[in-house]
């Protein structure tokens, strides 16, 4: 048994704004800051973005949620992502867009338009 943490082998994450997590690894698991090799800077921005999603209600229909600055969250999420990537220079950092996500269909996007590597 070992207390090291499990880093994705492929050194490939996602991140997304979800109310639950906000990193995934290749194969769609969870993947969790606080493993990875990273500064405690970073994974401080990491858990308030991680915060900032829980209060987007994208299960309600639009005209029913709470005011929610999702433009400010979608590029606050990218900066942290790029973040990353300056950290983990040689991993692949996939960044999956709320705006789009949430505007696909105004937008014309397929959900694979919707992300996009850092």
């Amino acid at each position: 048994m070992t207390d090291e943490p499990l880093l994705p082998p492929d050194k490939w994450l996602a991140m997304g704004g979800d109310l639950t997590n906000c990193l995934w690894d290749s194969t769609g698991d969870l993947a969790f800051y606080e493993d990875l090799p990273i500064t405690d800077a970073l994974k401080a921005r990491l858990e308030a973005w991680e915060r900032w999603a829980g209060d987007y209600e994208d299960f309600l229909p639009r005209e029913k949620r709470a005011p929610f600055d999702l433009k400010g969250f979608t590029a606050s999420g990218l900066e942290i992502a790029r973040a990353l990537k300056a950290e983990l220079p040689d991993w692949t950092i996939i960044y999956r867009d709320e705006f789009r996500w949430q505007y696909q269909k105004e937008l014309g996007l397929t959900p694979a338009e919707c992300e996009y590597e850092v």
